[in-house]
């Protein structure tokens, strides 16, 4: 009887379904949580994230990954063009963070995908650009 009871609960209570985020709200969450440093967006300064989600105007992939790529390759060319190392990997570290967060929450576009690969290229060229330090004998 217990199970026949719970069968018939589970078959009449409504189903609860998610109702999908709309582009605005998505861009207003990310925004608050650029301003406050949250997950996913530690790291991504909130000037940037403004300029990003500014041009996006629909939930497609590949428009969310041309805006944050958009600003991410203005910090790969100050990358590209900066005179210390230092400079250079300051820069190619902040472009990785855009390009990376314009394949999120993952690469399932073409955008997204080519995104993702100029994260993993600016992650390494800023990694190229430290200085080891010199070992004293």
């Amino acid at each position: 009887m217990v199970g026949e009871a719970s069968a018939e609960l589970s078959v009449s209570a409504p189903a609860q379904q998610a109702r999908e985020r709309t582009i605005d709200e998505i861009k207003l969450e990310a925004q608050a949580r650029a301003e406050r440093g949250n997950y996913p967006l530690i790291g991504l300064d909130p000037a940037d994230v403004r300029e990003a989600l500014s041009g996006i105007k629909t939930r497609d992939g590949d428009e969310w990954a041309a805006n944050w790529s958009g600003v991410a390759d203005r910090y790969y060319a100050k990358a590209e063009a900066a005179g210390s190392q230092e400079e250079q990997r300051k820069n190619y570290l902040r472009a990785w963070r855009l390009y990376y967060f314009a394949q999120w929450p993952v690469a399932n576009s073409p955008g997204k995908k080519a995104a993702y690969q100029k994260a993993l290229d600016a992650f390494v060229k800023s990694a190229q650009s430290i200085e080891p330090p010199k070992v004293l004998r």
